[in-house]
Parts: structure tokens; sequence; C-alpha cells
């Protein structure tokens, strides 16, 4: 059986025909505001090259151990090799900070999660444009840089 069969395309029609209906059901006054702007939205491939640099430290540091104090300790044995102490649950301490941003988590980082080898890594860099201009102030206060 070669992909894609008929049975193929009914099945995939069949799972998003509601959607692909309410689409071209709507008075034909709506769609040219969407169509418009999807184009003309800033675009960035920001996270594009995070997302790259992210899959060469996973090849490079693999085998990297996952930092003690976060991991599961489901067994007795694994609490006594401190698997999970000094854990801080970052909501716990998020409730009581005050918001800037209630789009965003306090810019106050609560605990380090990355192995030893790649503390201090940056992944994300966004740009100027649209939402990642406010993205960009909020990383830099969180960094500890100049806003």
């Amino acid at each position: 059986m070669s992909w894609p069969t008929r049975k193929h395309w009914w099945y995939a029609w069949q799972r998003n025909k509601q959607s692909i209906l309410w689409v071209f059901q709507r008075p034909t006054s709506l769609l040219p505001r969407p169509l418009s702007t999807w184009p003309t939205a800033p675009k960035s491939n920001a996270l594009y090259e995070a997302y790259s640099r992210v899959q060469e430290d996973v090849q490079k540091t693999r085998n990297d151990p996952v930092p003690l104090w976060i991991r599961n300790a489901p067994t007795q044995l694994m609490k006594d090799l401190d698997y999970g102490k000094d854990y801080k649950y970052a909501h716990d301490y998020y409730k009581d900070m005050q918001i800037d941003d209630p789009e965003r988590p306090p810019a106050v980082q609560v605990q380090e999660y990355l192995p030893e080898s790649l503390k201090g890594r940056r992944y994300y860099e966004p740009g100027h444009q649209g939402k990642e201009a406010s993205i960009k102030k909020w990383l830099e206060k969180r960094r500890g840089e100049e806003v």
C-alpha cells in the first residue's frame, strides 16, 4: 500500500474537516485581514538559529550528567544520593514576586537547570521586531544586562 491512498485522504479529511469548513464558510470580508497580516508580519529566524545551537550542544554533551537537584527521586536510595535535594520549584517563588509583564514570568532566575558544561549558554537571541523586542528586553533583565 502506497502513501497517500484514498483511504488516507479520507481519514485526513475527517480529522480536519471542521477546521477546513470553518475557514471556508466565513464571510469573504473576514478572510482578507489574516491573509494580508500574516505575510506582512515581522519575520525572524532567531528560533531556528536557537534550535540549531541546541541540537549542536545536544550532540556534543549528550552524555553529561543531569544536575542532581533536578533529578526525580522516587526511591529512598535516590533521595539518599541527593537526587532532587535543594530543588527550587519556580512557581513557589514567583507567586510572591512582583510581575512587570503579565505575559511572562518574573525576570528572576530561581535556579540553574543546565548541566555544568552548558552553564551560562545562550540559545535564543531575539531580534528587535514585533514581539521579539519585548522578549529581548525581558531576557536582558533576566540575564542581568542593561535594559
